[in-house]
């Protein structure tokens, strides 16, 4: 296939590039006008090599390894191969429907607060890539996710004398007991050092930085139970 060339109107003294039918004005000035029609050829051999949804899912991957954390990453690689497995490797973006999303999370028989964590990792994708100016619109412009439920679980002293009996391993015991009684995470825990600690006032503090999330400081204080 010929590639258009910028071509130059005496009427109106100005260059353009004939694209999909449409002539697009690249401006008065010669050397201006082959920088910006360079710059629109580079652009649609781009938009071009994403045509799929697993090309574009597999981009967004590339960017998140690289502007996010090792856990999140993860995270979203997991349920994004997932959905990459059901749906195939060919599905065009624009042939993207939510009835995919449907059955990719039924078949997972995910509680309603993880599925709505998958399909707000999906749903992120195409967020994503409308910002960055892979595609023009989102296939997915409305879709309704199923609601997050709050965990509630609390253990009695009964309840939790019951657990370590069965932890025969008194330092992971040590570490159970820790959590329990602060209300930290484990991934938080494994990150504490001395610094975080403050002994005279039974606190330790994890930076936000540190933090699941990274919004703000997380403060954990021993209770006594």
């Amino acid at each position: 296939m010929r590639q258009p060339k910028p071509f130059f109107r005496k009427f109106t003294r100005s260059w353009y590039v004939t694209l999909g039918g449409k002539q697009l004005p690249l401006g008065k000035d010669k050397a201006l006008a082959w920088w910006r029609y360079h710059e629109i050829m580079a652009g649609q051999a781009a938009s071009e090599q994403i045509a799929s949804v697993a090309q574009l899912c597999d981009a967004y991957l590339d960017w998140c390894q690289r502007h996010r954390k090792p856990a999140t990453f993860d995270k979203q690689r997991r349920y994004l191969r997932s959905f990459i497995a059901t749906i195939g490797t060919r599905l065009p973006i624009a042939r993207l429907r939510k009835k995919h999303l449907t059955a990719w999370v039924d078949s997972l028989r995910l509680s309603t607060t993880t599925a709505n964590d998958a399909l707000t990792i999906v749903l992120r994708v195409f967020n994503w890539a409308l910002e960055e100016g892979h595609i023009e619109r989102s296939p997915l412009p409305k879709l309704k996710k199923p609601p997050r439920r709050r965990r509630e679980i609390y253990y009695t002293a009964e309840q939790w004398r019951e657990i370590q009996s069965h932890v025969p391993d008194p330092q992971f015991r040590d570490l159970l007991d820790f959590l329990w009684s602060t209300g930290c995470r484990p991934q938080e825990a494994r990150l504490l050092e001395g610094e975080h600690v403050q002994l005279s006032e039974s606190i330790c503090v994890l930076p936000a930085s540190l933090a699941k999330g990274g919004g703000r400081d997380r403060e954990g204080r021993a209770v006594a139970r």
